[in-house]
C-alpha cells in the first residue's frame, strides 16, 4: 500500500517556493524500522522482529528479505558496502547485539561478528568506504567501545579508549536511528553521547587525537541527550536528539555545533525529539516520530513539516538528492525536491 503526497511551499513561506514530492509506502509488518540506507537505486530499511527490506528502484517496489534466525533481532543500522554487499546491526545487551552480512543482495546472511560483553551495546556503525568501517558501543570497563575493520567486517579491533576525554555518571548512547556514529574524508568519525548531558567526542583515527564537545541540547534526564550527528553539504556539524520519554518536547532539539571543541553561533530549534538529519545541497530534513522539519539554507533555519502523512519517522538517510524515511509500523516514505544549489 503506498500513496503519494506532494506539498507546496508557496511565497508565504520564507524558504520554500517549490515543489516536495513524498511517497509514502506501508510495508507488510508491524516493524519498528529504525534503519536506512540508500546507494543510487538500492534502498534498505531494516527495524525489529528480524525485518529487512530492500528496494531495487528507489523505493517503488519493496522485496522482503531472505534473514532467517530461531532469534528475534533488532535492528538499527544498516549498511551499504556495494550493490550485492550490507551489513545489518542488532542491537542488545549481550549477544543481542550482533552484525550479519548479506553478499548476494539479502537471499542469505551469515553471523559477521558478535558482542560477547554482557554489559556491551551496539549503537550504530559507519563505513568510510568498502573497507574501513567503524562499530560503536555503550561503555564497558569506563569507556565507551570503538572497533575498527579494514576488511569490509570480517574483522574487527578494538580502538584504544583510555585517551579520549573521560565520561560522565549514566553517560551513554542512543541507538535510536543509525545516526550516533558518522564519519568523513578527514580521518575523522563523530559519536554522540546523553544520559544527563548532551556530547559529541570527536577522534581523528590517523592522528589518534580526540576531543568532547559539549551542547546546549536538551540533557534533563537519563534518556535525554544527543540521539544524532550529521553534516551539511558544506561539512558543518549538528547534533540532534531530546528525550523518548517526552518526545514532544518543547526543548532545544537541534544544534549547530562547532568541530574544534567550542559553540558558533547556535541554530537552537525549541520543539520535540529529532533522531536523525540529512541534506543534499543546500535542503535538509531532519526526522522524529512526533517532530520533522525542513531547511533551504543548509540547515541554519527550520520550519515544521507538519504534514500528518509525514509523522511517525524514526531514520533518515539520503543518495543523490533522494532521502529515505523510515518508521513505526513499516511506515517508508521516499522524499524529493527541486533543488538549488
Amino acid at each position: 500500500m503506498h500513496f503519494r503526497l506532494l506539498i507546496i511551499f508557496t511565497l508565504l513561506s520564507p524558504f520554500f517556493t517549490q515543489a516536495l514530492d513524498i511517497k509514502v509506502h506501508t510495508l507488510p509488518v508491524q516493524s519498528e524500522l529504525r534503519a536506512s540506507a540508500i546507494k543510487g537505486d538500492l534502498i534498505w530499511v531494516a527495524g525489529n522482529e528480524n525485518t529487512i527490506y530492500k528496494s531495487l528502484d528507489k523505493g517503488k517496489t519493496w522485496i522482503k528479505s531472505g534473514f532467517k534466525s530461531n532469534k528475534k533481532f533488532d535492528f538499527r543500522d544498516i549498511e551499504i558496502i556495494n550493490n550485492q554487499t550490507a551489513i545489518v546491526m542488532a542491537t542488545g545487551y549481550g549477544e543481542d547485539s550482533a552484525l550479519y552480512i548479506t553478499n548476494d543482495q539479502g537471499r542469505n546472511w551469515r553471523l559477521l561478528y558478535q558482542n560477547t560483553d554482557k554489559k556491551g551495546f551496539f549503537n550504530s556503525i559507519a563505513f568510510v568506504n568498502s573497507k574501513l568501517g567503524f562499530l560503536m558501543g555503550d561503555p564497558v570497563n569506563e569507556h565507551f567501545m570503538l572497533k575498527r575493520t579494514k576488511d569490509g567486517g570480517e574483522t574487527w579491533h578494538t580502538i584504544d579508549m583510555t585517551h579520549f576525554p573521560e565520561i560522565e555518571k549514566d553517560e551513554i548512547a542512543f541507538a535510536a536511528s543509525g545516526n550516533t556514529l558518522i564519519t568523513n574524508r578527514q580521518n575523522e568519525l563523530y559519536f554522540a553521547t546523553g544520559g544527563n548531558q548532551a556530547a559529541i567526542y570527536k577522534y581523528n583515527y590517523k592522528t589518534k587525537t580526540s576531543n568532547k564537545i559539549q551542547l546546549p541540547l536538551h540533557s534533563k534526564g537519563n534518556t535525554s541527550g544527543v540521539y544524532s550527528v550529521a553534516f551539511n553539504s558544506k561539512n558543518d556539524l549538528f547534533a540532534l536528539g531530546g528525550d523518548y520519554k517526552q518526545r514532544q518536547g518543547p526543548y532545544e532539539n537541534i544544534v549547530l555545533a562547532d568541530k574544534n571543541g567550542t559553540m558558533v553561533n547556535q541554530t537552537i530549534n525549541s520543539g520535540g525529539l529529532i533522531t536523525a538529519m540529512q541534506c543534499a545541497y543546500n535542503f535538509c530534513i531532519a526526522v522524529g516520530k512526533s517532530n520533522s522539519y525542513i531547511s533551504k539554507n543548509h540547515g541554519y533555519q527550520w520550519q515544521p513539516l507538519t504534514s500528518t502523512s509525514f509523522e511517525g519517522f524514526y531514520t533518515l538517510a539520503q543518495s543523490e538528492g533522494t532521502f529515505i524515511a523510515a518508521g513505526t509500523q513499516g511506515k517508508v516514505a521516499i522524499i524529493t525536491h527541486g533543488f538549488q544549489h
